[in-house]
């Protein structure tokens, strides 16, 4: 689910991305700003506040203030791991769920 990773220092953005979705001429994935959304709510439910921003509103921005320590950002990298897998998981039961 997680197209691309870009950024400066710690400006960062994750685009993510709907790999059920049919890729484009290039082979990129459509982005998907419900899923980035969703990941949004996750990571704030446990204690993480990133911002949605880009083309679809498909990018989760980490602005972190430049007195971060090293391991807060382990701390941040953990969060974001746990809410993607989560929210992917949750959409891949939905999916799988009998209508």
């Amino acid at each position: 689910a997680v197209g691309d990773v870009r950024g400066r220092g710690l400006l960062l953005g994750m685009e993510l991305v709907d790999p059920e979705g049919e890729p484009d001429s290039l082979g990129h994935y459509p982005a998907d700003g419900d899923l980035a959304s969703a990941v949004q709510s996750a990571a704030f439910d446990r204690g993480l506040v990133v911002e949605t921003g880009g083309r679809h509103g498909s990018v989760v921005r980490f602005l972190p203030p430049l007195t971060i320590s090293p391991s807060q950002i382990d701390d941040v990298g953990e969060i974001v791991h746990e809410s993607v897998r989560s929210v992917v998981a949750n959409d891949r039961k939905r999916a799988e769920a009998p209508a």
